[in-house]
Parts: C-alpha cells; sequence; structure tokens
C-alpha cells in the first residue's frame, strides 16, 4: 500500500515529522500568549477600584502596546465594593488599582517587581517595590489670584501665614467665602481633611490617626480625628471657610461658585480642577497644602494609580516597564491630564508637572486619603464620611 511505502522512506518521513511537530509547538507558543479558544489561557490585566475614564485611558495604551508584546490581554473590571483577596488574584498578571490599604494588603501576596521598572520613578514612590505607581492625583490648593493681587498678599507656604492669609480676604469687600471645598463629595472632604491632618499631625501622626481609624470601622470620629476637626470647626466660627462647606457638591463648585467669582481659595482634587471651565480657572494658582510651621514637608496627598504585578508568565513585567517609559507617560498625562510618574518626560501642563514635582521632593511621596489609608471597604468610608459631617455641623 502507498501509506506502507511512505513510511518505508526515512527521507520523506524524517522532514515530515519535523514539520509536524514545529506546527505543533508553534500552535501551543501562540495559545499561551494569544489564549486561542481558551479564556483561561489568555492574560488578564485587572481594573479594580478605579474609574471609567482612567481605567479606558489604560486600557486603551495596553491594547495598543500588547501587539509589540505579541501578547493579547483580556481586561477585567471589579467594583470597588468588592473586597479582594490573594486567592483571588492569583491568575491574574496584573491589578491596577488606587492606593491604600487595599492595595498594601494585596502586595504582601504580589511579586516584587524589578528595579527597571523604577528606573524612572523618583526615590519617593520607589519605596515599596511591590506597588508600581503610573499616574498621580493630587488634592490641591487652588487661590483665586484676582483679589490676592489688590490685596497685595504673597501665597503662603506654612499653617500660620495661610491663617494670615484667609483672614486678610475675609476683612476685604473683594471676597465673600475665604476658602470652600465641595465636601457633599467623599473624596473631597477627605482630601481636605488628610491635607490637614498632615499639617497639623506630622506623618508619624497621621499614620497613627489611620491606624486609629481602622480599629474604628468608620463608625465614630476618633480622638486624632477630633482634634484635626476642631480646627476646621474653628476656621468655620472664624469665617474662614464657608460653614456648610460639607453639604457643598461639585455641581455647585462649578455651576455656581466658580462663576460667582466671590471665594478666594478652593480645596480641590486635580482631577476636579480639570473640570473647571478655563474662563474661570485661569485666573486660579495651585500649591500644595501649607506646611507645618516649624516643619519640612514630609509628604502630600492624594491618589495614585499603581500596578501590583501578581505573575510574569506573559510579559507582565515587560509592559509595566513600558508604561513607565517618557512615550507612554507622556500619553497618559496628556489623555488624564493628570501627573506623570517618569521623573524626565513632559508634562501635561504647570499643574501636573508641580504635582510630580511635589512628590518627588517629599520623603514619604505620595500618601493616600485618611479613608483609602484605613479601610479596604468603601461602606466603612461612607460611615466615616458621614460621621465628620455630623461632627462639624
Amino acid at each position: 500500500m502507498k501509506v506502507i511505502e511512505f513510511i518505508k522512506k526515512p527521507a520523506v518521513l524524517i522532514p515530515a515529522a519535523a514539520l509536524i511537530l514545529f506546527a505543533l509547538v508553534t500552535a501551543g507558543i501562540l495559545k499561551s500568549c494569544q489564549g486561542g479558544e481558551s479564556a483561561k489561557a489568555q492574560p488578564v490585566i485587572v481594573f479594580y477600584d478605579l474609574d471609567e475614564d482612567i481605567e479606558e485611558i489604560l486600557k486603551s495604551q495596553i491594547e495598543e502596546l500588547s501587539s509589540g508584546l505579541g501578547c493579547s490581554y483580556r481586561f477585567k473590571h471589579i467594583d470597588g465594593d468588592k473586597k479582594l483577596s490573594s486567592r483571588e488574584i492569583r491568575n491574574y498578571e496584573l491589578l491596577i488599582t488606587k492606593n491604600g490599604i487595599a492595595a498594601d494588603n494585596l502586595s504582601e501576596s504580589t511579586m516584587t517587581i524589578s528595579d527597571r521598572c523604577f528606573t524612572s520613578v523618583p526615590n519617593s514612590l520607589s519605596i515599596n517595590k511591590k506597588i508600581l505607581p503610573i499616574i498621580l492625583d493630587h488634592n490641591e490648593v487652588s487661590v483665586y489670584t484676582v483679589p490676592q493681587k489688590k490685596l497685595n498678599l504673597t501665597l503662603p507656604s506654612t499653617w500660620k501665614e495661610y491663617m494670615a492669609f484667609l483672614k486678610a480676604e475675609r476683612d476685604s469687600s473683594l471676597i465673600e467665602n475665604p476658602s470652600i471645598c465641595a465636601g457633599k463629595e467623599n473624596s473631597q472632604l477627605f482630601g481636605f481633611i488628610s491635607n490637614l491632618a498632615l499639617t497639623k499631625l506630622g506623618i508619624n501622626g497621621y499614620k497613627e490617626l489611620t491606624k486609629e481609624l481602622s480599629l474604628s470601622n468608620g463608625r465614630t470620629v476618633t480622638p486624632m480625628l477630633t482634634s484635626v476637626l476642631n480646627e476646621i470647626k474653628e476656621m468655620q466660627d472664624q469665617g474662614l471657610i464657608l460653614k456648610n462647606w460639607y453639604e457643598v457638591t461639585e455641581s455647585d463648585l462649578l455651576q455656581y461658585y466658580f462663576k460667582e467669582r466671590k471665594t478666594g481659595v478652593y480645596y480641590m482634587s486635580l482631577s476636579l480642577h480639570r473640570k473647571v471651565q478655563q474662563l474661570y480657572i485661569k485666573y486660579f494658582e495651585t500649591m500644595d497644602f501649607p506646611k507645618a510651621d516649624i516643619a519640612t514637608k514630609e509628604a502630600v496627598t492624594g491618589s495614585s494609580i499603581c500596578a501590583l504585578q501578581i505573575n510574569n508568565k506573559f510579559k507582565g513585567e515587560e509592559l509595566l516597564s513600558i508604561l513607565l517609559s517618557s512615550k507612554v507617560q507622556e500619553y497618559l498625562t496628556d489623555k488624564s491630564r493628570l501627573a506623570p510618574v517618569n521623573k524626565k518626560c513632559m508634562a501635561y501642563d504647570s499643574q501636573s508637572d508641580d504635582v510630580r514635582f511635589w512628590v518627588a521632593s517629599s520623603p514619604a511621596g505620595l500618601i493616600p486619603d485618611i479613608s483609602y489609608a484605613s479601610f479596604d471597604d468603601p461602606v466603612k468610608r461612607s460611615r466615616l464620611a458621614d460621621a465628620i459631617r455630623s461632627y462639624l455641623k
């Protein structure tokens, strides 16, 4: 038979067998990297507790980069109201989330990220080699420069100078509200309070405060937090901040207060800053929250979008390294309008460049607000926000 004759010819059989073996090996490699028909074999990148706009920017960039890596990644979104365990994430390639106690806890069971990924990262953001920052948000102070210049006031750098600045604006006829915050929004409320806590307590006191809060389940205003909130109550009583600032929404800020032009200082995140119309924000100068009178600035508060490397089966380490390259960082800062992590790349504008500088020049870098530093549960964070508003009334 012809089949037997074929087998009896080694000159034909050996090359054919080699060709079949090559085809099988090639198919296996492609399947392991591209996933083939099996979803289990396809590498998964998880976005945990991220805002939709940031998630879409990162997805778009990773999809573009993945072709050059020869890998096709699948994306999974997990809401922040679900608590993740190390067991649940063990089969993923990367996890991208916000800085805070949740990221810290999960990082205990993830890989140490290669030093090459931190080459372009400031030292202050390279302390924990299991958490790699990618984009930075920041809790800022934005000063309306029109009354500031008319009153010939210098931008303050210390808390004592800042109190004098607010009092001068309060006593003038140019301002109705020396300062304000969209405190009805939990992120803005915690941003302002966290800045003040850092200034009044220092970095060690800040850590003690978050530890104290973590034991409270968010149900009560703890003793250390009380000391910080009493400072704010005094500001309310002295007319240095809108008395019911904790009931102001982001919409109130954007649709009324900025248009009214009667408020001197806004406490807000860089991401909220980006929502203000250029017609109004062009008259503002942004600065970091004032430091304690006799201390150096130890840290700044804000939100860092960061990555944890769970596996390196599908070039996760290489992807992280590329995400921190100048080219990709410039793309991310342009699209998000937040601050880049790469210390040499171009930033979106002076505000995002300033944030990068403030973070790089602070020994402890960027630390999460007190809610994210204390709780990995959004219910507990909301409870604490409600308890704070009740205390301030």
